[in-house]
């Protein structure tokens, strides 16, 4: 619709220049060299990828105290993930939730609460907290202020991490990696197109120069028709409501012990669902969304104490997060209809400040501790229309930490972990979050890890403050989980990796939404959730340069009366294989993954979903690399449980698309 696309005319335009630049630049590329990636390296090598947010410091995947996964570059290209919610769909116990066609959410180990916005999963970019503070919702789908393409690999922790990183880390932490100068070391244009009129483009540069300064930077732009007809149950077709455009880029740098790190976003979207009631498959303006994400983060770093071989980090970092909602109603007069917009607003700011300090005191001791503040200093909210102001405030809260973690080795095979941080919230009690793993090393290539963790999550602004008339201000508490794991990593024959474990958790005090008699709706802390549950994951590379994963979830996710939750499988599956052929210039991907029976907020169940993907991807020149994809390959019907939002028109499910193709073109210089 015009509203969507006059203000932010770059996206429909970049493309052309991503183009235009790619085909000027390309000659001089002849003599390029394609920049290095993992596909290169064993899988010995992928197994000892240090990563540092598990424990924030680095460490070895056998070492981290966690059920931890790496998605790297090499696999977000080979298997075309478009957005950080498909690539963490391809990770054994996690299932992508679209919520309504805006954003998407995702579901581990059997809890994803129907029109819930992943606010139980903790997401980083280089370590920086991305979940807002009005409502927690993170970025996982195109809203997200670093673009797939400057990424270089995501980490993910499963399992409660609130005794490092304080509320929301229930579930799972997300830990976004962008790209360095060094990894780069050229230019990179893109040009992609797909179905529903989907145009993007991105230009990438990055360089380590000689004096030790190493840039990254990117600038993209999307701009999408949308399907043009889309099935919403209960309510019939949707015509052309599915538009979307963004613009994003970030920029990175480092030098000697300083770094740097910018990221920006802006994303209009409309709203096809007819979620709250709205018009549905409006002839006027319709419903839509604009966010905008700003993040920054400025860190400084050091060794010290060379003996104890220490390390200090400082960091400084401020976000900001504005919304803004435009929610069509209609109304009766002079015998016809007359559209109007409820306006949402949102508006939020926050700066923090961390000091830590790892050191290894003795050689079988390593610790690491810190300090962390946050100030949430302006959360301000209105919601109005031309009838009336039914919401106008604001929420803003501080919160100090503290955190501490020791690694104890207590000779060549028995390793102890201990930790715990105390978050003390300017409006809430504090919280504290303890945490221990054992891990034993019988022998060269097994690992058993024995795991206990307890997180929170704080209430948001939402669900305590903002109260229009309908959805009333409440008085919460935090929401805490414990969760108990056992997990054995065996390295197999020849390059071949197993990874079983068996968990069992339970939410306390969990905040879910209710109706009183007087049809308001409030938050309160009310009932507990537990899951338990199996996970298998086997992971293969062979020296042609075949990769291959094979992942299982057996999960059984209930409340307090016995009740089987909605958005809730008892079984996932995923299965993935990328093959070379040609000399390698020639790399076919195929993905399957299954979800199990779901049952909606309405108590009825979904059929099991299966999709499968297939991408190739070919190096045509060293300089010139075009990619193919067919996503939901079989055009397979796949449901979602919808939330509330959704329901009260008698929507119990959304609909996800068939299947789609994507083609693109990347030149480097």
């Amino acid at each position: 619709m015009p509203r969507l696309h006059a203000s932010h005319p770059a996206p429909l335009a970049l493309p052309w220049i991503v183009l235009l630049a790619g085909l000027v630049a390309a000659p001089a590329a002849l003599g390029g060299t394609p920049a290095a990636n993992l596909a290169d390296l064993s899988l010995e090598e992928l197994l000892d990828l240090e990563i540092t947010t598990a424990s924030k410091r680095a460490e070895s995947l056998s070492e981290s105290p966690s059920f931890t996964h790496v998605i790297t570059r090499e696999e977000i290209r080979s298997h075309g993930y478009r957005t950080v919610a498909e690539a963490l769909s391809g990770i054994v116990g996690l299932y992508a939730t679209n919520v309504d066609h805006v954003w998407d959410g995702v579901g581990v180990r059997g809890f994803a609460v129907s029109g819930d916005y992943s606010t139980r999963v903790l997401v980083l970019i280089d370590g920086q907290r991305l979940n807002e503070p009005m409502g927690d919702s993170p970025s996982l789908g195109e809203e997200i202020p670093l673009d797939i393409e400057g990424i270089e690999r995501i980490e993910v922790v499963k399992g409660p991490g609130s005794a490092l990183w304080g509320s929301n880390a229930l579930l799972a932490i997300v830990n976004v990696v962008p790209r360095r100068g060094s990894k780069i070391d050229g230019v990179e244009s893109r040009l992609e197109y797909g179905s529903f009129e989907r145009w993007k483009g991105t230009v990438t540069a990055g360089k380590r120069f000689g004096n030790g300064l190493e840039v990254a930077a990117l600038i993209g732009g999307l701009d999408a028709g949308g399907d043009d007809r889309i099935a919403i149950q209960a309510l019939g077709n949707a015509h052309d409501q599915d538009e979307e455009d963004l613009v994003r880029g970030h920029l990175v740098a480092s030098y000697g012990d300083w770094s740097f790190g910018f990221y920006a976003s802006n994303r209009n979207k409309e709203d096809p669902t007819g979620g709250y009631e709205t018009i549905f498959d409006s002839p006027f303006d319709g419903t839509f969304v604009e966010e905008q994400q700003f993040l920054a983060q400025l860190r400084y770093q050091r060794a010290v104490l060379p003996e104890w071989e220490g390390q200090v980090s400082a960091r400084l970092f401020h976000s900001t997060y504005d919304y803004r909602g435009e929610y069509e109603y209609d109304q009766e007069c002079c015998n016809f209809v007359l559209p109007y917009h409820n306006h949402d607003r949102i508006e939020s700011k926050s700066y923090g400040s961390e000091l830590q300090l790892s050191l290894s005191p003795h050689e079988r001791l390593d610790l690491t501790g810190g300090i962390e503040a946050q100030h949430h200093y302006e959360i301000d909210f209105r919601n109005a229309d031309l009838f009336g102001i039914y919401a106008d405030g604001s929420g803003a809260y501080h919160t100090l930490a503290g955190y501490l973690q020791g690694r104890i080795r207590a000779n060549d095979w028995l390793q102890v972990v201990v930790g715990s941080r105390l978050d003390d919230y300017s409006n809430f009690s504090a919280e504290v979050s303890p945490r221990a793993a054992v891990i034993v090393t019988p022998r060269k290539g097994t690992a058993i890890k024995l795991l206990f963790g307890q997180a929170f999550r704080a209430p948001n602004v939402y669900e305590t403050a903002f109260d229009d008339g309908e959805k009333i201000a409440s008085s919460l508490g935090p929401e805490t989980i414990r969760t108990y794991e056992a997990i054995v990593d065996q390295h197999l024959f020849g390059h071949t990796r197993l990874v079983g474990g068996v968990f069992y958790y339970e939410i306390d005090d969990l905040i879910a939404e209710f109706a009183n008699p007087d049809e308001t709706v409030e938050y309160r802390n009310a009932g507990t959730v537990t899951s338990r549950g199996l996970e298998l994951a086997l992971q293969t590379a062979l020296p042609s340069g075949l990769r291959a994963r094979l992942g299982f979830s057996a999960l059984k996710a209930e409340d307090d009366g016995g009740r089987w939750l909605s958005n809730s499988p008892r079984y996932l599956g995923n299965a993935a294989v990328s093959v070379p052929l040609f000399a390698r210039r020639l790399v076919a991907s195929l993905e399957l993954q299954a979800v199990g029976r779901r049952r909606t907020l309405a108590g009825n169940s979904l059929p099991p979903a299966f999709t499968s993907n297939l991408v190739l991807r070919h190096r045509v020149l060293d300089w010139l690399e075009a990619t193919l994809g067919v996503y939901n390959l079989l055009d397979d019907d796949v449901r979602i449980p919808s939330g509330n939002q959704q329901l009260a028109n008698g929507t119990e499910h959304l609909r996800m698309r068939g299947r789609s193709f994507s083609g693109s073109f990347r030149v480097r210089f």
